[in-house]
């Protein structure tokens, strides 16, 4: 359903380079882009700045390859040697794929909010935030 338009990816971009901290690592599979992660910091705030955000997506044809858990992994990595103490996320309660990786990789369950998602057919999901200590 994102319809971004170039002025607010444009601007997506420019919030990661202009954080030392930020990163963004793509996949490419023959010359096309099938997969971002990013990490952001939480905020500016001294006493947050130990925390990050991190955002996935896949395209369906590289889905079940292990690009996930590749990328995830190599943000973890690299989340750590920019000096965040912590990664957070969140996922949809009815993503039991999403959330396998997740805790595979040693991400944990630290809470949910509820009807976080309104779905275009009225239903609602919750949002269970996840956290990996580095």
């Amino acid at each position: 359903e994102c319809q971004a338009t170039v002025e607010q990816e444009t601007g997506f971009i420019e919030a990661l380079t202009g954080h030392p901290q930020n990163f963004m690592i793509v996949a490419i599979l023959d010359g096309e882009l099938v997969g971002g992660c990013s990490v952001m910091a939480y905020n500016g705030h001294i006493k947050t700045r130990h925390r990050s955000s991190l955002g996935i997506s896949i395209k369906q044809k590289a889905c079940d390859s292990g690009l996930g858990t590749a990328m995830i992994d190599a943000a973890l990595c690299q989340a750590k040697e920019n000096g965040f103490a912590q990664v957070e996320l969140g996922v949809f309660e009815d993503n039991p794929r999403a959330r396998h990786v997740y805790e595979k990789l040693g991400f944990q369950e630290q809470g949910r909010t509820l009807r976080a998602f309104r779905l275009k057919d009225g239903t609602y999901r919750d949002e269970i935030q996840m956290v990996k200590f580095l």
